[in-house]
Order: C-alpha cells, then sequence, then structure tokens
C-alpha cells in the first residue's frame, strides 16, 4: 500500500492529506456539486465525486480537481498559506465519503435517480457541509470509532 501511496504522490505532485484550508473549500465544492447531483439527478456527477474521494483516500489530492482548484487557485487567491493535515482522520474521511458515494452511485444505477439515491447524497451533503461551514472533520469521529471497533493501526 505504501509504494502504491508513493507512486501516487510522484505523479499527483502532491504529498499527503490536505491541510485544514483546502479541505474546506473542497467540501464546499462537494456541497456545491452534491447539490446539483441531487436536483439534477446526473451519473456523472456522482461519479466525478466518486472519483475525488478516491484519489483523496488514496493519498493522491493532487489527481482531484476539487483539490487542485482550492490549493492552486482559492488558497493564493485568498493569500492562505497551505498547511499539512493530520492524514490518518483526512483518509478516514476521504473513505467515508467515497463509501457514500459508492452507495449513492448503486442506487442511482440500480434503481434509478430515485429517492434512496438522493438521500444518500443528502447525507454526504450535510457531512460536507459541516466540514465547511464549522471545520467539523467527520474523519477523526469514523478514525475514532473505527479504533475503538479493533480496525485499524494507532
Amino acid at each position: 500500500m505504501a509504494a502504491l501511496r508513493d507512486s501516487l504522490t510522484r505523479i499527483a505532485g502532491h504529498p499527503g492529506a490536505l491541510g485544514p484550508a483546502s479541505s474546506r473549500w473542497v467540501a464546499a465544492m462537494v456541497v456545491v456539486l452534491s447539490l446539483a447531483a441531487i436536483v439534477s439527478g446526473d451519473v456523472w456527477m456522482l461519479a466525478l465525486l466518486a472519483y475525488g474521494y478516491a484519489v483523496r483516500a488514496a493519498g493522491a489530492p493532487g489527481l482531484s480537481p476539487m483539490a487542485v482548484i482550492a490549493e492552486r487557485a482559492i488558497l493564493p487567491l485568498l493569500r492562505v498559506r497551505r498547511e499539512a493535515g493530520p492524514s490518518a482522520p483526512a483518509r478516514a474521511g476521504e473513505a467515508l465519503g467515497l463509501a457514500l458515494c459508492a452507495a449513492a452511485l448503486a442506487l442511482h444505477l440500480g434503481a434509478g435517480p430515485g429517492t434512496p439515491s438522493r438521500a444518500v447524497l443528502g447525507v454526504l451533503t450535510l457531512i460536507a457541509a459541516a466540514e465547511a461551514i464549522f471545520g467539523m472533520r467527520a474523519g477523526g469521529a469514523v478514525l475514532a470509532a473505527a479504533r475503538r471497533a479493533g480496525v485499524g493501526g494507532r
């Protein structure tokens, strides 16, 4: 797994996890895109969300369009310095987002763009909004619960 992460980091040109400011901007973009997916029912928006979560969870945020926009456009425009974030909680949060996106995508493809898919996207939207607005990162809670259950390292 470490070799894959190192390879992705070399390709993406970005180390590890996003910092707090970048994460909040990515979360804001997730809110906008997931709300658009809920309203429109377009499957490509779900696929884009899932892709972004997958590459960020794999430790290659430089391959995520939202992370690139946050780090290379928004933060410099606002003159905010990039800070490194804790990678284990960040990856746990990205994994949670990926799981929700995958569930929404599977429901969308299996049952159509109806209520079940939109409900799962609604949960994702609420979690992303909590991070974007209040800085509440779900990854820390997910990681703590996994560790209490005896899953994952320290």
